[in-house]
């Protein structure tokens, strides 16, 4: 499990997003035995469009997003607090 920020490049390895760009529902799926408790998606300027935590105690691996009503264009994913976001796109 990834307990640490030196271990964040791991992390993102470590976890799968897709499809990629995306215009009906995402996939967020983590690898291992890492386990998801924050997902986070912001627009390029700024404002938060998505958000959630989950329970420490509850060991969620994947999880779906539907992004069909979103507006087209590049979003910034965070996963697990992570200060090294990804990128994903809307069509």
């Amino acid at each position: 499990m990834v307990t640490s920020i030196e271990n964040e490049f791991e992390l993102g390895a470590l976890t799968k997003v897709y499809p990629n760009p995306a215009n009906g529902n995402i996939q967020i799926q983590m690898e291992d035995e890492n386990i998801l408790t924050h997902i986070k998606l912001v627009k390029l300027v700024g404002q938060t469009v998505y958000e959630i935590n989950f329970p420490t105690n509850l060991t969620l691996r994947k999880k779906e997003i539907s992004v069909t009503d979103w507006a087209s264009g590049y979003y910034y994913l965070t996963i697990n607090n992570a200060s090294i976001p990804r990128s994903l796109v809307i069509q």
